[in-house]
């Protein structure tokens, strides 16, 4: 198998940091369009955190391991950064069943 080149790896990096960032871009959107949705003065306030609590734990998760890409690709760590980020895309996409499993 051959190895990958540093241009390539950087081509990979971008392409993955772009898709994370997309992820929490539509979570914090779902976010307020949620709560525009759930703003009526027979439901209250606190319902709004309640619905979107997992949603902002994944948010918040997922923000956090782009940060810590992005510390890992600035250290010339490019390799590291492509294995956080495809870690980060597989949790996001597993991230629901598994809070289902565990809260039921």
């Amino acid at each position: 198998m051959k190895t990958m080149d540093d241009r390539t790896a950087l081509k990979v990096a971008d392409i993955t940091t772009i898709v994370i960032m997309v992820f929490v871009l539509a979570l914090f959107l779902t976010y307020f369009q949620t709560k525009a949705n759930i703003d009526s003065p027979l439901i209250p306030e606190w319902t709004v955190g309640v619905v979107m609590g997992p949603y902002m734990l994944k948010g918040c998760i997922l923000t956090t391991g782009l940060i810590v890409g992005m510390i890992f690709r600035r250290f010339g760590q490019i390799r590291t950064q492509i294995w956080l980020n495809a870690l980060l895309i597989v949790f996001s996409f597993t991230f629901f069943y598994a809070y289902s499993f565990i809260m039921s």
